[in-house]
């Protein structure tokens, strides 16, 4: 099921109670998709997918760098615009190493 919402940000009160989402589609500047990225981590599933759209290719690399949250499954490039898909990383389970006492 789809369900698409119109909000003003992602602290619209719409979008704090359908969270958290599969999928999210950002079509913005690089600017606020640097500021978004935290919120856009915080609503979005682990193993989901988030589609950055309207970059220039010159801003990619800091758009990536700033969804650190993410891994870069796909990128598309079409008339000067970058489309980065990107999938949020399941949480690592802290592994705590055993020590071993010497006989």
């Amino acid at each position: 099921m789809v369900e698409i919402v119109r909000a003003n940000g992602i602290t619209a009160r719409c979008v704090r109670e359908r969270a958290p989402f599969d999928l999210v589609l950002a079509n913005i500047l690089l600017g606020p998709l640097q500021r978004f990225a935290s919120p856009f981590a915080r609503v979005t599933t682990a193993g989901g997918r988030i589609v950055l759209s309207g970059l220039l290719p010159s801003h990619v690399n800091a758009a990536i760098a700033a969804y650190h949250a993410f891994a870069l499954e796909r990128r598309f490039e079409r008339g000067g615009w970058t489309t980065l898909v990107l999938v949020r990383r399941t949480r690592r389970r802290r592994h705590v190493a055993r020590r071993h006492r010497r006989p």
